[in-house]
This record gives C-alpha cells, structure tokens and sequence, in this order.
C-alpha cells in the first residue's frame, strides 16, 4: 500500500490518470508479490507450477503483439483502430487456445478449445 501511494505522488504529477492507473497496477503487483513470497517463506506453499510457464510466455507475446499494433494504428482513423484491434483480439484469444493451454485446461473448454486447436480444417 505503501508503494502505491508512493507511486501515486510521483506519477499522478507527470502523467496525469494514465499515471495514476499505472502506480496502483504497479502497487497492486508489488503488494501481492510481497505476499506470495511471504507465504512462501513462512509456509512453504508455491501455488505455481511450470506448467504455467508456457501460458505466460504466450500471454506475454500476444499482449506484446496487441501493444504494438495499438501504438503502430495511432494515427489511424477511429473506427478502423477499432476493426483491427478487435479483429487482432479475437485472434489473439484463438492463438491462445491453441498455443497456450495445457491439454487438460483444452479438455475442459471443451468445443471452443477444440475448434481453436483443430483450426478451420
């Protein structure tokens, strides 16, 4: 919390709400963070395995695809920022069905996952 009030007072100045959002994203990752590792310590319980790697990596790539499609339609008409940003996410959230679940996660998805993995064959 403390972090994030911190943050709050150097970013809300400079940059206004965007900052503001930024510094309780960025407290909120920091506080629960601080508290997994916590746990950890004390308990030792890790609720976290390395089958979650492989979603993450993919998560990160598409969120990195979505960003720079975003900063690269800037100058762009509104509406055509829409289409494409809504057509990427439609996409992103089919490549990660089929790229970034484990196969029991697939399995309880059940037809979305399959259609996603099987693709339009």
């Amino acid at each position: 919390m403390l972090a994030m009030l911190g943050l709050l007072y150097l970013l809300v100045e400079s940059h206004g709400p965007a900052g503001a959002a930024l510094a309780a994203a960025a407290g909120l990752i920091l506080s629960r963070g601080v508290a997994l590792i916590e746990v950890y310590f004390l308990s030792r319980l890790w609720p976290y395995s390395k089958e979650m790697l492989k979603p993450l990596f993919v998560s990160i790539c598409l969120s990195l695809i979505l960003f720079t499609a975003g900063v690269l339609l800037k100058n762009t008409l509104a509406p055509v920022q829409i289409l494409v940003l809504l057509m990427l996410l439609v996409l992103s959230i089919l490549a990660f069905l089929r790229y970034g679940l484990s196969a029991p996660d697939a399995k309880a998805l059940g037809r979305l996952a399959r259609f996603a993995r099987r693709g339009l064959h």
